[in-house]
């Protein structure tokens, strides 16, 4: 008798705790689909676009008066932005990009606060002009790129790694922290298509932090 209670105990446990964790998992989809609402009609509106165009020219009329270097900071946030551009005509996401590189760069040679601004408004730019910012999972990018200029910024690399390996650590921690952040709000990747941006993703920084990051950061330094 007992031990037919405890089944059914359990029993009512185990549905409790499931409809709970599908109602903890509707409530994130809600919410998600309220931020995608609300992206979609700061970024898409018609109506709005002269504004976004008037906000970005003085931003940028901002940055360049109190960006150190500011015209080269304004040049690098186009720059970067263009350089996912092709994402926009690709089938799957390949790991092609040059956020990464300078914003480490710039958190290096400017400090944390320039570092997180150039992160986050490179990385808005660039998934606009990828057309990745209509993705449900770009808010994740925008999250996870600020962990770059964090580790950039206070963590003394030069003393236990080169700058190559650095940039593949940067890569790496990113990659972890987005798979991480999907998996808590919107559950499921695809796999194959995430082992793709992988391979590429850390090739590719650590070949330009290899060939290009020193070069980058000595301008950014001297300049």
């Amino acid at each position: 008798m007992r031990k037919k209670l405890k089944k059914a105990a359990k029993f009512i446990l185990e549905q409790q705790n499931g409809k709970e964790k599908k109602t903890e998992k509707r409530t994130i989809k809600k919410r998600l689909t309220g931020i995608y609402k609300i992206k979609k009609k700061i970024f898409f509106n018609p109506e709005k676009k002269s504004k976004y165009i008037i906000i970005g020219i003085l931003l940028c009329t901002v940055l360049y008066i109190f960006a150190p270097n500011g015209l080269f900071f304004i040049a690098a946030l186009i720059i970067v932005s263009l350089s996912r551009l092709f994402q926009r005509f690709c089938p799957f996401e390949i790991g092609i990009e040059l956020i990464t590189l300078f914003t480490a760069c710039f958190t290096i040679a400017y400090g944390l606060l320039i570092g997180l601004i150039f992160g986050f408004f490179s990385m808005l730019a660039a998934m606009i002009i990828s057309d990745e910012i209509k993705e449900r999972w770009s808010f994740i990018a925008l999250i996870s790129i600020l962990s770059v200029a964090l580790i950039a910024g206070l963590f003394p690399y030069e003393n236990y790694m080169s700058f190559a390996v650095f940039g593949l650590l940067l890569a790496l921690v990113y990659d972890c922290l987005f798979d991480l952040i999907f998996r808590v709000t919107l559950g499921r990747m695809n796999i194959f298509k995430r082992v793709i941006f992988y391979v590429t993703h850390l090739y590719f920084n650590y070949f330009l932090f290899f060939y290009l990051g020193k070069k980058i950061l000595a301008f950014l330094i001297g300049a």
